[in-house]
């Protein structure tokens, strides 16, 4: 489970819908599939849902920087880097994140440029991770 800092949402699957595509919020916390998330030793976040035909979904960065699922395809825009800064895209070094900080159910998951706000600060399966530390462009690992 990803539990936002800022607004305590849980990182959701839009209605479980179980198919690549699939949009990625912040709802709060119903105990259900949707909202559960498995960190791989090889870089993949991997939904609690699966598709009928048994496939895995894997949480995946759009062209837009909003989070989708989609099957594992072995891509950057797949992969993330959980770390003590929080987590980010392979792809393109964003963070977790909740668009324009919007504190309601339903807002949009999205990847950003670290900006040290708490709403790219994450509970990840009850341990804590700080909020990233802007320095330029790039984040400071303290």
């Amino acid at each position: 489970m990803f539990e936002n800092r800022m607004n305590r949402l849980i990182l959701d699957v839009r209605d479980a819908n179980n198919f690549p595509g699939a949009v990625v919020q912040l709802y709060r916390n119903n105990f259900t599939d949707a909202q559960r998330w498995r960190y791989t030793s090889d870089g993949y976040v991997q939904s609690g849902l699966r598709m009928s035909d048994g496939h895995d979904l894997i949480l995946e960065v759009t062209a837009s920087n909003t989070l989708q699922l989609n099957v594992k395809q072995n891509t950057s825009n797949q992969k993330w880097i959980l770390g003590t800064d929080g987590l980010r895209s392979q792809g393109n070094n964003y963070f977790l994140d909740i668009k324009d900080r919007n504190p309601q159910e339903g807002a949009a998951a999205v990847v950003m440029n670290c900006s040290g706000m708490n709403s790219q600060a994450w509970i990840v399966n009850g341990t804590t991770s700080p909020t990233p530390k802007p320095v330029g462009k790039f984040i400071s690992m303290v």
